[in-house]
């Protein structure tokens, strides 16, 4: 509570091992621009699935097979799993807490790909963060206090293939719902069924 009386609270929506799953790819030399070029569709968490369902048996999961496809769209098709988690966790926590801004921040934040594309289809504003997004940050924003990182904050803007990404995240949703449901067909390293 600030001095004005008035509740601030801040959240987290967890996803497990997303580094460990972009490891052994070329994430840095992906570009927005290419993303959602096809119809697959990717859980990019190998430790199982995190918040809000928290599923241990939905791990690294992929919609059909990725043999065939080289490392650079791999690292595309699980940075997307990744923007299509974050856009659902802010969704929800827009809907349900009329959340009105979200700092992203974290080593992986770096990332061209995840900073547009999350851009692209959250309903809030996006802001990029690397300073105060630990403990104290998040304590700091909670509290309403003026903490310097959050007003330096660069907002993020939308990419060209905001339509494009949309459609497939509708579609990602709906394929995330039928895992949800039934248990994943697809576990494991990148080309499992």
């Amino acid at each position: 509570m600030d001095a004005q009386r008035q509740v601030h609270m801040a959240c987290e929506g967890t996803l497990n091992s997303i580094a460990a799953a972009l490891a052994a790819y070329p994430v840095e030399s992906c570009s927005p621009d290419d993303l959602a070029s096809d119809d697959i569709y990717c859980v990019a968490e190998p430790s199982g699935l995190g918040a809000p369902y928290f599923r241990r048996d939905i791990g690294l999961s992929f919609s059909e097979s990725v043999d065939h496809l080289d490392k650079h769209r791999i690292a595309l098709l699980l940075q997307e799993g990744i923007i299509f988690r974050v856009a659902r966790i802010v969704g929800d926590f827009q809907r349900a807490l009329d959340v009105d801004s979200v700092y992203l921040s974290g080593g992986l934040s770096n990332l061209p790909c995840l900073q547009q594309g999350i851009a692209s289809l959250v309903p809030v504003a996006l802001r990029l963060m690397q300073s105060d997004a630990g403990l104290v940050g998040a304590a700091q924003l909670a509290s309403g206090a003026a903490a310097g990182g959050f007003r330096r904050a660069k907002k993020l803007e939308a990419i060209a293939v905001q339509a494009r990404l949309q459609r497939k995240f509708e579609g990602r949703q709906s394929w995330l719902n039928e895992l949800l449901e039934s248990g994943p067909p697809g576990r494991g390293k990148p080309g499992a069924r």
